[in-house]
């Protein structure tokens, strides 16, 4: 790409709709625009150094790395909000429940003393189980 304005700008139309289709596949919709932004801001500053014909190739490997660099930045600035994000609280003393009796544990259940359990459907002394809908 001559270092020429007309040349760029003829360049930035023809070549916009396919980095800004190539960052569409990598990035989220929201981060496009400002991404194709940085693509050939880049490509301003460094115009010199692409050979004629060579552009869009160009553009691709300054769009992988600008895709590279954004994701780097999400995800420095993702552990850095759980970093940062305030640790929990301890419960109030509304929320604690000291049980009076063990039927009050959560997922605990006790049968009165007095209770019979059934076998269970698949014992040791029969071959098929007894389900108690079933006869015989």
């Amino acid at each position: 790409m001559p270092p020429s304005d007309a040349s760029f700008e003829r360049a930035y139309t023809q070549y916009l709709p396919a980095v800004s289709g190539y960052l569409f596949r990598r990035v989220d919709r929201q981060h496009v625009e400002d991404l194709a932004a940085d693509v050939f801001a880049i490509a301003w500053r460094k115009r010199s150094s692409v050979a004629e014909g060579e552009e869009l190739p160009w553009l691709y490997r300054i769009a992988a790395n600008v895709v590279a660099n954004h994701r780097r930045r999400q995800a420095t600035g993702t552990s850095l909000l759980a970093a940062l994000r305030p640790a929990d609280s301890a419960p109030s003393a509304e929320e604690i429940v000291v049980p009076t009796h063990p039927s009050q544990l959560p997922g605990v259940g006790f049968a009165p003393p007095n209770a019979r359990f059934s076998p269970s459907p698949w014992s040791r002394t029969s071959r098929r189980p007894s389900w108690p809908w079933r006869s015989g």
